[in-house]
């Protein structure tokens, strides 16, 4: 039995993956993300579950949340708005929490 990721399911994720970008490329652009945390979903995702990415093994963080202008912000803030389903939403993470403070 083999556990290799068939070549066909890989394509299809990263070709997934680059259609998301493209689709929100502006709002990935004004809220300063670096193509760090852009290179694929896994990086995306740690980015929204921590708050910051680790370029290689923590604590060797090459980007932050809390690094971001208000303007970098709002347009992230946006970026979650349209793209988090209600469930990413309500479960929350410290992508979410860092635009929408629990109160």
């Amino acid at each position: 039995m083999s556990f290799r990721r068939s070549g066909k399911e890989a394509h299809g994720e990263s070709a997934r993956w680059q259609a998301w970008k493209n689709a929100h490329a502006a709002l990935l652009q004004a809220a300063g993300l670096p193509l760090s945390v852009l290179r694929n979903r896994k990086d995306w995702d740690y980015l929204l579950r921590y708050g910051y990415h680790c370029e290689g093994a923590y604590p060797n963080i090459d980007f932050n949340l809390d690094d971001m202008t208000d303007a970098q912000r709002d347009a992230f803030r946006e970026l979650l708005e349209k793209t988090l389903t209600d469930e990413e939403k309500k479960r929350g993470s410290a992508g979410w929490h860092h635009v929408h403070p629990p109160t």
